[in-house]
């Protein structure tokens, strides 16, 4: 994983931001419940996007999860089932400290 995050700290956009994020893991074996088959869980690999405006003590944030929208599997779940990473997706937050 590698995720990295810029903020201008000067002048009119002074509190404009964003952030980018890489995700990944190799691909590996998942076994059957009676542990005699497996089958191969493939890599996963995400790319992440945030565009934030902080002021004051406020924040709105613009965020997008999986922007290749990849089908990525995740290396743990149950004995029977693989987890699914959520698909390309966006979020708009605010958020105020007090």
């Amino acid at each position: 994983s590698l995720f990295t995050t810029y903020e201008i700290q000067q002048g009119a956009a002074k509190g404009l931001g964003g952030a980018i994020g890489v995700f990944g893991s190799s691909s590996s074996l998942a076994a059957a419940p009676d542990g005699t088959t497996f089958s191969v869980v493939p890599n996963s690999r995400e790319l992440t996007l945030n565009l934030y405006y902080g002021w004051s003590k406020s924040r709105l944030n613009l965020g997008m999860r999986n922007l290749l929208d990849r089908d990525n599997f995740s290396p743990s779940g149950g004995n029977s089932y693989l987890v699914m990473i959520e698909p390309r997706s966006y979020r708009l937050t605010y958020s105020v400290d007090f």
